[in-house]
Parts: C-alpha cells; structure tokens; sequence
C-alpha cells in the first residue's frame, strides 16, 4: 500500500493521465471495435481461443495488481478488464462465476474444442463433455433475453437459430464484431440474419463454398459494416448455380478481405460481382487468399483482379503478394487511386500499397529495385506498407526466410523507400534495426 505522502501525490495527478499509463502497461485491448484497417480487425478476428485466454490471463495478473495500490487506481483498473468469457455446452464457462454479462468478448464453442484450451479443461466438470458430445454437437445457440450478449463474439462449429415469432422484449443488438467458423455446416449461414447482429461493424465468416442454393439467401443487409472478411474453402461437392455473397448489401463497407485455399470460377465471378457492388464505398481491398496459390495459379488471379481495378474508384489501399507482384501492377494502378488519396487528406496522405510477404528471392533484386525506379514519379504518392510488424519478422528465424528478408531491404534500400511497417513504424525505427541486425548477422555466418 502506499504511504500517505506516496497516496497525496497520486491524488494529484489527472485520471485521463494514469488510464493512458495503465493502458500501455496492459497494452492495447484485444477487443477493441474501432479499427481503420483489416490488419487492425484481422488482430481481433484471429485471436485464437488458447492464445487468447493466456494473453486474458496475463493481462489481468498485471490489472490485479495494480488495482491493490490505492482506490483511484482500483476504478481504473476496473474500466481496463478485458472481461473474456469461454462459453460451451449451452451452460458452462469459464472463468467460473464470471458472468457473461459483464464481459466483452464471449467465445461460442463446440464441444471438440474445449479439449484443445488447458485452462478451460483445469474445470472440474469439463471432462463430462466427452459423454455428451453427439448431442452437444446438434446445439444451436439460442439468443434471447436470457442471452447475455456483447459486442465482440465468436462462434465456432455451432448454429444460430433465427427467432421464429417477433419477441416484445427484443434483444438489443449489442454485437459489433462478429467471427463465426462454420465450415461443415449447412445452412449455417442463415444465422447471419438474427437481428442480435444487425449492427455489426465487422465480419469475418469462415464458410464453405460455393453455398448450397438454399443457404444463398439475398436479403442479408448489414447498414453499419465497415469490415468484411471472408475465409471460404471450395468444396468437391457441386451445388446448383445460384448468388451467394455477392447479393449482400453492406452500405458502409470500406475493407473487404478474401482468404481460399484455391480457386475456382465460381469464387471469381462472386468476388468480382460484390466488389462491383460496393465500388463506392470499399477503400481497402486485400486478397490476402491468393498468397496460398501456386505461382501459376496466383498470377492468373491476380491479372483478373487487375483488369477490376477501373471499377472500383473509392480504393486507398490495396494488398499485393509481396514487391514482385506490385511492380508487376505498379504501371497499371488507376491514377484515380492516386489522386483520390492525395487529395482526401492533403500533404499527408498517400496510396497505401500492402506487401503480404516481406521475402524476395534475391536473383529478384536488380529488376524489382530498376522497375521502382524508373516509376519514381508514382511511387513519391505511395507508401510501402508491411502485412505485418517488424517484430514478426523474427519469428521465423530460418536462415532461408532471413536471406529473403535481406533481398527485400536491399530494394529499399537501393530504390530509397522508407517502407512502414502495419503499426506505422518505418524501416529505420528500433524494431526495424533490429530486424537489419539479425538478418545480417545470419547473412554473414553463411
């Protein structure tokens, strides 16, 4: 506990200055729903159930603490809980007792798993999951004024069941970020239309494709979407022709991000004709799903995104697979996009060009740096931007992985760009050196 002189100067100091402090000591939320871009939503899209739990768990141990000191500190401290709930079988969660009312993110789980979060298995009573898991796996949730609900949800491998009579007590609709994975489940997709979820701000569906024709529903409208993300794998099965995703009407959209494991004609024609639909307001487009493509394959799905790029004059940032696909692009980016990011914030904005993969081959360094060059004119009204933070580049640690890395400095390098990194930090900050020093320590061990 503080001494009395220690307490009178924490008195003195302004709540707005200790919440900021606390805030960067804790870090940011995990579950904020104001982002500006998909890398921001993607960090609370991904943010696996194991992973999350232990970073909950971290946190809090630090906010504990910190609550003890005095009672100033305890009402701040009590505003930065993170609040995460696991919730399965329809009636357990964990932390026990939390109380989903109180929390601000909730993960909806199946009952396979529950067998795969440590902390949540340390329960007593987990381990009856196993005598009812046939059973647990034909639940739906079932969102009602019993439900507590909040804005950032996740569901994984269950059913939403649609309210089948208009209730007089209608549930607000709370839920802002939406992740849902149901892949395998059929007619899923149909849940998206439960009014709990008619003012999400983002969406990520994990779903497979193409939707069988009674699931393409063409009425789902979502008037506050500003972030979709779709994750579709193409199955074998053939459903009969029918519009799928590219029917939806989100009025606010402004970042729109594809992953799929192949492609197909059919994922062309929908991806085309949606972003058609939205050509007014999409300001982000990141195809981050071609990245898993053979060269072959990517290449062709990247020429037919190319000849789209006319239509759609609203883009300010747009993701490539890495520097070698940009200067593939780099003459035939509209000058629209150009202009249009300039002029809407003058003097400080520029066309914001995402590299997905930081590793060039280094046999590709003369022609990438040459190429940047003789386009100088247009790359002064564009930024540089990494998929990713400095930091992840380390993660890797091959040496293979570094000598690409190396390959993509050398451009910068050589051509004069100060390429930025997802948070903002450009290519001479501290992380960034660091990442320089790694790669060249391992670089000159060869």
């Amino acid at each position: 506990m503080l001494t009395a002189n220690e307490s009178n100067i924490t008195s003195k100091v302004p709540v707005e200055v200790w919440s900021a402090i606390f805030q960067r000591y804790l870090g940011p939320s995990r579950f904020d729903p104001n982002h500006s871009s998909v890398y921001g939503y993607r960090s609370v899209f991904e943010a696996d159930p194991d992973l999350a739990i232990k970073a909950y768990i971290a946190r809090e141990r630090k906010r504990v603490t910190l609550r003890l000191v005095c009672h100033a500190w305890r009402a701040i401290g009590d505003r930065l809980d993170d609040a995460l709930v696991v919730y399965w079988l329809g009636e357990k969660e964990w932390p026990p007792n939390h109380g989903k009312c109180l929390a601000k993110c909730i993960y909806y789980i199946g009952p396979g798993e529950v067998f795969q979060l440590p902390e949540v298995m340390r329960l007593g009573n987990a381990v009856e999951v196993t005598d009812r898991s046939t059973e647990a796996r034909k639940r739906s949730i079932k969102f009602n004024t019993n439900t507590s609900i909040t804005r950032v949800v996740h569901i994984r491998g269950l059913r939403v069941e649609l309210p089948t009579v208009v209730s007089e007590e209608p549930l607000e609709p709370r839920v802002q970020i939406l992740e849902w994975t149901m892949r395998g489940l059929i007619n899923t997709i149909y849940g998206l239309a439960h009014p709990v979820f008619s003012h999400l701000v983002a969406l990520r569906v994990t779903v497979d494709f193409p939707f069988p024709r009674q699931a393409a529903f063409e009425t789902l409208r979502l008037p506050l979407l500003r972030c979709f993300s779709l994750v579709v794998r193409v199955c074998e099965i053939k459903w009969p022709e029918g519009r799928s995703f590219s029917a939806w009407a989100f009025p606010k959209l402004a970042m729109f991000e594809l992953w799929a494991n192949s492609s197909s004609r059919s994922l062309s024609i929908e991806t085309r004709e949606f972003l058609r639909g939205h050509a007014e307001t999409v300001e982000e487009v990141s195809t981050i799903s071609y990245s898993r493509f053979m060269k072959e394959q990517r290449s062709l799905t990247f020429s037919f995104m190319r000849e789209l790029w006319p239509e759609l004059p609203a883009v300010r940032r747009y993701r490539f697979f890495d520097l070698h696909e940009f200067v593939q692009g780099l003459p035939a980016i509209p000058q629209l996009w150009i202009e249009a990011s300039t002029c809407s914030h003058p003097g400080s904005s520029k066309f914001c060009a995402i590299i997905g993969n930081a590793g060039l081959d280094g046999d590709s360094v003369p022609v990438i740096a040459a190429r940047l060059k003789q386009e100088s004119k247009l790359m002064a009204n564009v930024n540089v931007t990494l998929d990713t933070s400095w930091a992840n580049l380390l993660n890797a640690r091959t040496t293979i992985w570094f000598q690409r890395v190396e390959a993509f400095f050398k451009v910068i390098d050589d051509v004069g760009i100060k390429a930025l990194d997802a948070n903002g930090e450009d290519s001479s900050c501290l992380m960034a050196m660091e990442v320089r020093a790694a790669v060249e320590g391992n670089c000159e061990g060869r």
